[in-house]
Order: structure tokens, then C-alpha cells, then sequence
């Protein structure tokens, strides 16, 4: 087993973890697009099915959806429909819209672009709605876990 198969399945395990105490979810829209595929993480997932880590976007959630919505296509349209296109594709808003709802920090690979690019990025929609966002790696390390 290579490093980076090893590293994910160390991640997986640990996330696994903290899942069951209730620190880590997500939502069942990104476990909708997780099933999409055949991968270490969709199978990760799959054993893991249920309101618990991938709950179901209630109104509230719903609100600050479209509030996010809203403010990419307005701020991203005009310069660029395709990105906006992409991004509004992916379950990146409705993570976004739970942490938005209920007080959740978003977990992100991604960095923060500079506000003037055509590019709607994870961690600048999360700036704008004063959502806190954490790197991966820093949150491992917030978590007190070491892959």
C-alpha cells in the first residue's frame, strides 16, 4: 500500500472516529455525491449511511442556501457562468449552508482566492458569510490527531 493510500485510510479512520462522538459531519448532499463514485472515501462513506454525520439540510439549512446561492451567482455570474455553474454543481454550498445554520466550522483543501478572481472558492464564500473555515491538516491538528 502506497503513502498517500495509507495517509487517506489514516484520515478516514480518524475522521471515523470523530464522527461517532458528533464532532465531524457533513450532509447527505455530499453523501449523494460521494456515491457517485468508487473510491476509498465512497465506501468510507457507505458504511457510514445516516442522519448522524450526513443530515438532511432542514429550513434552516435550506435559507442560507439560497442565501449562498444567491451571492455566488451575483458576485460570479456576469464573469463567469461556467465556474458558478461547477461550483453551485458540487455539495460545497450545502456545507457551507449547515455550518452557515448551525454554527459549524467547513473543512477545506482549498485556499482562499484574492477577491477579485472570477472563481468562486470554498473559503471566500465562507469568508463572506462569516463561517469559520479550517484547513484539513490544521484541523487534524486542532483535533489532536497525527496521520
Amino acid at each position: 500500500m502506497g503513502s498517500k493510500h495509507r495517509n487517506c485510510s489514516n484520515f478516514l479512520g480518524l475522521a471515523g472516529d470523530k464522527t461517532q462522538g458528533g464532532t465531524l459531519r457533513s450532509s447527505s448532499l455530499v453523501y449523494e455525491e460521494l456515491l457517485g463514485k468508487d473510491d476509498l472515501l465512497a465506501k468510507w462513506a457507505r458504511v457510514r449511511k445516516g442522519p448522524a454525520y450526513w443530515p438532511e439540510p432542514d429550513g434552516e439549512v435550506q435559507a442560507a442556501y439560497r442565501e449562498i446561492v444567491d451571492y455566488v451567482d451575483q458576485q460570479y455570474a456576469e464573469a463567469s457562468p461556467a465556474k458558478v455553474g461547477d461550483f453551485l454543481a458540487k455539495a460545497d454550498c450545502w456545507i457551507i449552508a449547515h455550518a452557515l445554520a448551525k454554527g459549524g466550522t467547513v473543512v477545506t483543501r482549498e485556499s482562499k482566492v484574492d477577491k477579485t478572481s472570477q472563481t468562486p472558492k470554498v473559503s471566500n464564500v465562507c469568508e463572506k458569510f462569516d463561517v469559520p473555515f479550517i484547513q484539513t491538516l490544521a484541523m487534524l491538528k486542532v483535533l489532536g490527531l497525527t496521520l
